[in-house]
């Protein structure tokens, strides 16, 4: 959920822009089912788009998921194995990314006087 806060920094942002953004909301949403292996299988999707949905962390999440209850994947063994760790590491970058969209939206936003008008 961490890596998700990021993309909800990154909607404020373009909420402060555009104002109007459920759009973008639904294009976010459509993206997150077929792009984290939620509706299609992420290995039918072409090579490019693969590489692309691998790093979203709701991917990584979901992968770990069915391990855990497919393969009787313990905590032990989740805990020493290094994909948690980089399911951490790939989450602190979409929300480092998503907070930093939005500071400099924000700051942005404040130098031009557009959130005078809220």
């Amino acid at each position: 959920m961490f890596g998700l806060y990021g993309f909800g920094f990154i909607m404020s942002g373009l909420t402060i822009i555009f104002t109007k953004t459920a759009s973008f909301s639904f294009i976010l949403n459509y993206f997150f089912l077929f792009f984290t292996g939620a509706i299609i299988n992420i290995e039918a999707l072409p090579s490019y788009l693969q590489i692309i949905s691998k790093t979203l962390p709701l991917t990584v999440w979901i992968f770990l998921a069915k391990d855990i209850t497919l393969t009787g994947l313990s905590l032990s063994a989740l805990l020493t194995g290094s994909r948690l760790w980089l399911l951490g590491l790939n989450s602190a970058c979409h929300f480092t990314a998503g907070l930093l969209f939005f500071k400099l939206v924000y700051s942005h936003s404040k130098k031009s006087g557009i959130l005078k008008q809220y």
